[in-house]
């Protein structure tokens, strides 16, 4: 399975136009199936031809143990990538928008004029702000796991 999930990422930075981390992922299926004495597709065979053909400049491993060592990089520089940019989101201040709560669910949605739209918990409410108030929260970066993407958390929410 490892395998074929090496071969999925070579397949995937292909897609992405990523020729030289395709190629070390390629490279790291054909050694690990050499060594094994397991069959190497003629996909597999095609596609490293293929980005060889075209970037003649690109050099890959020829052991396994640098192969992966080199992939390994990579898969923690986009990490690093990754996390740098969920750090880029500041937190908003001072925001203003319409909260929308509905009495028998524990969240509650802000919605500002210029499109964002943020959630807040009702027990973090002051007790006077009601249903379709003009309010004013800071808005801290936030991810909806049901959504799968980033989205933003209505924080210090009070009446204008």
């Amino acid at each position: 399975m490892l395998v074929k999930l090496f071969q999925d990422i070579g397949e995937l930075c292909v897609h992405f136009g990523q020729k030289e981390m395709a190629l070390l992922h390629f490279q790291l299926v054909r050694l690990i199936r050499t060594e094994n004495n397991w069959p190497i597709p003629p996909s597999l065979d095609s596609a490293i031809q293929i980005i060889e053909k075209e970037n003649p400049s690109i050099s890959v491993p020829q052991e396994i143990s640098s192969c992966l060592r080199e992939c390994k990089k990579l898969w923690l520089q986009q990490d690093r990538d990754s996390a740098n940019s969920n750090s880029k989101r500041e937190v908003k201040k001072d925001i203003r928008g319409r909260i929308s709560i509905v009495s028998n669910r524990p969240i509650c949605f802000i919605n500002s004029r210029d499109g964002l739209s943020a959630i807040c918990f009702q027990n973090e409410l002051q007790s006077a702000i009601q249903n379709d108030d003009i309010v004013l929260f800071d808005a801290e970066p936030s991810f909806d796991r049901k959504k799968n993407c980033e989205s933003w958390r209505a924080v210090r929410v009070r009446r204008t």
